[in-house]
């Protein structure tokens, strides 16, 4: 009998040390969900659905499905926002594994946290970043603060993204003036990665330049969650063409493709100065 009752203690104490071991492994909190989010566990082979207040441990994966968005908060203070069908590992307080889809990252101070996504990796410093992986292809945003980029293929070659830049990193593709920073972006992934309802959705678009207008490529209903839909445009005021001039170029609009997005510039035509007649 009293074999049996220290045996059955020391299973009861080894089972509060792991306990003990497993809340001080943790790193952070789910601290919103919205939509059907799990977690795969470290160790574990299964994912299981996650609430507000699951903890998060090093090695942990989180998955936000469609119409689904989530926020981890790690004991450092950085915030860590998934978009909807989107993947990530946290594996520790500055590292992030992007598997697929966007992440935000907001820090209360000029904090270093490293994203890496199956193409390529960036080692950002400051306060707010957007982090994509989308087809092969990522996108980094610098909001606030500078990121060193480089691709996994060119490891060697590597370019540094200064606040209210971004850079794009894909295959046979050069990372210089790869991606154009624009407000319509960064407001299109706060709405994407947004912990609330109260999201300015129409844009306000810079009163010079071009038409600017989100379509998704599948067409429909545009797929977020919890928010009203609003295309974003403004009308695109162009110069006349003075009368001694050739009929005006149009030039013609450019498609840019991100994701399951794509963006449409409109630009005004060009004048083109009429030839001097020659007698």
């Amino acid at each position: 009998m009293r074999l049996r009752f220290f045996s059955i203690f020391s299973m009861i104490a080894l089972l509060l040390c792991a306990i003990s071991g497993a809340t001080a492994a943790e790193i952070g909190k789910i601290t919103f969900v919205d939509g059907r989010v799990d977690i795969l566990k470290q160790g574990m082979e299964l994912t299981v659905p996650v609430d507000v207040n699951a903890a998060v441990s090093p090695g942990d994966i989180i998955r936000t499905k469609s119409n689904s968005r989530a926020e981890i908060t790690l004991t450092n203070g950085t915030k860590i926002r998934l978009a909807q069908s989107s993947r990530a590992g946290i594996s520790g307080q500055g590292k992030v594994d992007l598997f697929r889809g966007k992440i935000r990252t907001i820090t209360g101070s000029n904090a270093s946290i490293e994203v890496l996504t199956p193409n390529a990796v960036a080692n950002a410093n400051g306060k707010d970043f957007y982090f994509i992986h989308e087809k092969g292809s990522s996108w980094f945003y610098s909001v606030k603060g500078s990121l060193q980029a480089s691709n996994k293929e060119a490891a060697d070659q590597s370019i540094f993204v200064e606040s209210d830049n971004c850079v794009r990193i894909a295959s046979n593709l050069p990372m210089w003036n790869s991606c154009v920073y624009k407000i319509i972006d960064e407001q299109k992934h706060a709405w994407d990665t947004s912990t609330s309802e109260k999201v300015p959705v129409v844009a306000k678009l810079p009163s010079s330049g071009g038409v600017y207008a989100y379509t998704p490529l599948s067409g429909g209903v545009v797929d977020t969650p919890s928010l009203p839909v609003s295309i974003a445009f403004e009308n695109l005021v162009c110069t006349q063409c003075p009368p001694l001039a050739e009929p005006p170029v149009q030039a013609p609009a450019s498609i840019v493709k991100m994701g399951d997005w794509e963006r449409t510039d409109n630009f005004c035509p060009v004048c083109v100065p009429r030839s001097p007649e020659v007698d």
